[in-house]
């Protein structure tokens, strides 16, 4: 009849409407590599035939101007070992670059020749090219004749600086030349990742063969760094080194160590065993304990490993404020108002500081920075000094009294005269304070080093009364944000890829003597929200690929579309490291645009990437939006595990 028929009807159009939606909603998202791997082509094997040196027919010429380091990396020609080069990922870019037609084999009797200061590099580049150890020779004055790979300190006319270095790949083999061993240790890290990613694997016993590559390189920034926090959430030593060579891959050369909060104190004080017996541990849920501390092995250990990269840990101690966790474990340091509090089981900003005004507390910290500054070389010790809950200090008698005989106005001048303190007494000792950008209220005298996160505001203001400023701006360079509205993991709103990688540290109009004093930038990982090892990494790579590259490369050897390009190169690397990655959706469409390109001059000997247009990111109508919507609120609904959250 009519009427079942219209029934029939109804439920074939509902029917359809289901399944629409349902394709919708498997569908319209690009996904990412986050909780499994993700599938991706298997990196270009090393061909056999290319096991012979190539013997030009004549002198060898650079295929391109080395000006444009980016067009030049993006036309090397096929015969330049380009079954090894064509998903090269060099990241940063270097500054001056230019392929030439031939490659180098390397083989078990290949030399490694250096002199005494790159010992250790030796021992890298021997790990990276298979070559026996038992093939370096170490002598002073390395020649320019001298075949292999060889590694040297030398002085350069490029103005090069004690970072930067230069290396050649000819027929007669590599050498990587700097003023440091820092500079050649960087060298060999191109050299890393001209190696196709496969060789990562200790397994992977192929043939090696490299283009031959004319590179002179340095930094713009002499502070490349990154931040771990680990005393939200805890992370071993052996994740902390593998974070570090992850730094070491993008010649990056400090690592923030975040070893105290209120939520945890991670790491042994000799002379006060509390802070790790009571302090590192809190109870949380239905009053499970959490939480851990190295030992001093273990971050001795963690010291020596990044230093052999380069990489120089910067311990943070936070005071006055975040000290819940120290005021737990012995709370006499606190300002005497209640009952001794808990190591905290929330996030945020806790009332609970050190009492700015007794002795005795400033004696603790002294004691506490003493056996820092007994771990860790770095001249630099931070010591937090952000968002200090100053309350106690209004109603604390002992604070009151101390500001009186100071004569201090306020609790941010006591917070600055506490600061100062500090400063002082880790100058006696040759090492430099660092602070968040809250060390300038209420007045800072010189000494101090002001890590700016609040925007750039406050490290420019640092610069402007001659204080050392590090950029770090939580809109552009804080890691633990979502990338897109559409990512499950992260906090506090979103920071694309994009957005960090066209971050300038210098603003225009700044002048000459104000820039000196801004020394780099910063990516700064807090966890909160993270609480393994793989979030870690998916939130941190491939931004750590776009910050390394705006604090080493000049602005005019940078480009979005290249980036992307090169960084598909390298997230194969990534992949062979078993590091978790965000697959951004540019860099799919580059690389998708690239293998065209790749198609379309597969048939001459030589072919040129000359052209690469804007990929073309497809735009989402409010419908789609909103089924993504829902499916990632499905999605927050459950662990990675499937248990609900």
């Amino acid at each position: 009849t009519q009427s079942t028929w219209g029934v029939h009807h109804v439920m074939f159009v509902r029917a359809v409407v289901v399944f629409v939606v349902f394709i919708a909603l498997t569908s319209a998202i690009p996904h990412h590599n986050h909780g499994q791997k993700a599938h991706h082509p298997a990196p270009h094997k090393l061909h056999k035939h290319n096991q012979n040196h190539v013997k030009p027919n004549h002198k060898s010429q650079p295929i391109h101007h080395p000006s444009n380091p980016q067009r030049d990396l993006e036309q090397q020609t096929s015969d330049s070992c380009d079954h090894v080069s064509r998903q090269i990922g060099l990241v940063p870019i270097p500054r001056s670059l230019s392929f030439h037609k031939g490659c180098f084999n390397i083989d078990n009797n290949t030399p490694i020749v250096c002199d005494h200061a790159n010992l250790a590099n030796a021992h890298h580049i021997a790990a990276l090219l298979r070559i026996p150890q038992s093939r370096i020779v170490q002598k002073d004055g390395v020649g320019s004749d001298q075949a292999g790979v060889v590694l040297a300190i030398e002085h350069s006319s490029h103005g090069i600086g004690p970072e930067g270095y230069e290396m050649q790949i000819t027929n007669k083999g590599i050498r990587i030349h700097a003023e440091t061993a820092a500079g050649v240790f960087h060298g060999v890290m191109t050299v890393r990742q001209l190696l196709s990613p496969e060789f990562e694997h200790s397994s992977h016993n192929a043939p090696i063969a490299l283009p031959w590559v004319d590179i002179v390189d340095w930094p713009v920034y002499s502070w490349r760094g990154m931040h771990l926090d680990v005393s939200r959430h805890f992370f071993d030593a052996t994740f902390v080194k593998k974070f570090i060579d992850l730094m070491a891959l993008h010649k990056m050369n400090r690592f923030h160590w975040h070893l105290t909060d209120d939520q945890g104190w991670r790491i042994p004080i000799a002379k006060y065993p509390n802070l790790v017996e009571i302090g590192a541990w809190r109870s949380e849920g239905w009053g499970q304990r959490y939480g851990g501390a190295y030992t001093r092995e273990e971050i001795a250990s963690v010291i020596e490993y990044a230093g052999e990269r380069h990489i120089t840990v910067v311990p943070e101690i936070e005071m006055p404020g975040h000290a819940q966790a120290a005021v737990a474990s012995y709370p006499e340091l606190g300002c005497p108002h209640h009952s001794p509090p808990q190591v905290w089981n929330d996030w945020g900003v806790s009332q609970e500081t050190f009492c700015a005004g007794n002795n005795k507390t400033i004696q603790f910290l002294q004691d506490v920075l003493v056996d820092v500054m007994q771990l860790f070389p770095s001249t630099y010790i931070h010591v937090g000094g952000d968002e200090c809950d100053k309350n106690h200090w209004r109603s604390c008698e002992v604070c009151q009294n101390h500001m009186a005989e100071h004569h201090l106005h306020s609790p941010e001048q006591l917070q600055a005269h506490f600061t100062s303190h500090m400063s002082h007494f880790l100058a006696q000792y040759g090492r430099r304070l660092v602070g968040w950008d809250e060390i300038l209220e209420g007045g800072l005298d010189s000494g101090a080093t002001v890590m700016s996160w609040r925007g750039i505001d406050g490290g420019i203001e640092a610069a402007r009364r001659g204080l050392d400023a590090i950029m770090t701006p939580q809109d552009f360079v804080y890691f633990d944000r979502s990338y897109s509205p559409y990512d499950r993991l992260g906090r506090f709103g979103t920071l694309p890829l994009r957005k960090t990688y066209e971050w300038e540290p210098l603003p225009s109009g700044m002048d000459q003597n104000t820039k000196s004093h801004v020394l780099g930038g910063q990516g700064n990982v807090w966890t909160e929200g993270i609480v393994t090892e793989k979030d870690v990494e998916y939130l941190s790579v491939p931004r750590i690929s776009a910050l390394a590259e705006v604090l080493w490369s000049p602005a005019q050897a940078r480009n979005w579309q290249g980036f992307c390009r090169r960084l598909k190169g390298l997230q194969s690397r990534f992949q062979a490291l078993d590091i978790e990655y965000y697959e951004d959706p540019s860099v799919t469409a580059a690389a998708v645009q690239n293998m065209d390109l790749e198609r379309d001059n597969s048939a001459p000997s030589h072919h040129h990437f000359t052209s690469h247009p804007q990929p073309q990111i497809r735009s989402i109508s409010p419908i789609e939006h909103n089924l993504k919507r829902t499916k990632q609120w499905f999605a927050n609904m459950f662990d990675r595990d499937g248990s609900p959250v």
